[in-house]
Parts: structure tokens; sequence; C-alpha cells
């Protein structure tokens, strides 16, 4: 339950045992809406694969499910920053990040300025021998 915190309106009502059904049969069942920054993540990914989702990127679908929408894109966006991505994935990266920047109760694009003011990799290509580094 605690890892989908960042997805789910309302997760503390489901996370309280009440009666004999589990709180994750009760998420199931109750279907409560996603967060605005969740949302916004899951249509995102579904504009850039269609119904390619659940073929050829059935993986993307998988990891996403498992992590959350949320920590599923701050796993996108850590992951960029020590590879190379395809042009594509760039793309979807930016999406994330403009998410990020409209959805501030994620707290990740607080973290990343923070991090920024103390001279830290912020996970935007500000570590040193990036392309677009800044110190």
């Amino acid at each position: 339950m605690s890892r989908l915190a960042l997805d789910v309106e309302g997760i503390e009502a489901y996370v309280l045992i009440d009666g004999d059904t589990s709180p994750h049969l009760r998420l199931i069942r109750d279907m409560p809406a996603l967060t605005p920054a969740a949302s916004a993540i899951v249509a995102s990914i579904v504009r850039r694969y269609g119904p390619d989702l659940f073929s050829t990127h059935a993986k993307v679908l998988r990891t996403l499910v498992h992590f959350g929408p949320v920590r599923y894109a701050q796993i996108v966006l850590g992951v960029m920053e020590d590879v190379q991505p395809a042009a594509s994935i760039i793309e979807l990266g930016a999406e994330f990040e403009w998410i990020f920047e409209q959805h501030p109760s994620t707290g990740y694009a607080a973290a990343r300025r923070a991090l920024r003011a103390m001279g830290l990799p912020a996970g935007d290509g500000s570590r040193p021998g990036n392309a677009g580094y800044a110190p």
C-alpha cells in the first residue's frame, strides 16, 4: 500500500484494516481515483505507446503496475541520467519532467531544486561531464 501513496487519492483510507477484507482487495474493488500526477503520467504513457502497451511494450505496463505511475516516472528519469536513452524515451522523460513541475505534491521537482542548490547531481543533466552541465 505504501508504494501507491503518491498514486491513489485517499490511500490512507485503505491502509486501515476493517472487517475481513484486506486493504489490497478493497483498493481493487473500489478502484479509487489516481492522484493528478499519476493520472497525467498514465495518460502520457498511453498516448506514447497506444495499443502497443499491451503487446510490444508490455514490460512498460508491468513495470508501471509494479511501481505505480509516479515512482515509474521517477525511475525513468533517474535511469536517463546514466544511459543514452532513445529519442522516444527522452521525449517521454520531458513529459514526466513537465508533469512533476505541474504537480509539486510529488516532491520531485522541489527535491531536484534543492539538490542543484547544494551543487549535487539532480537527475537533469547536472552531473559533471553531461551535456548541459552548469555548476
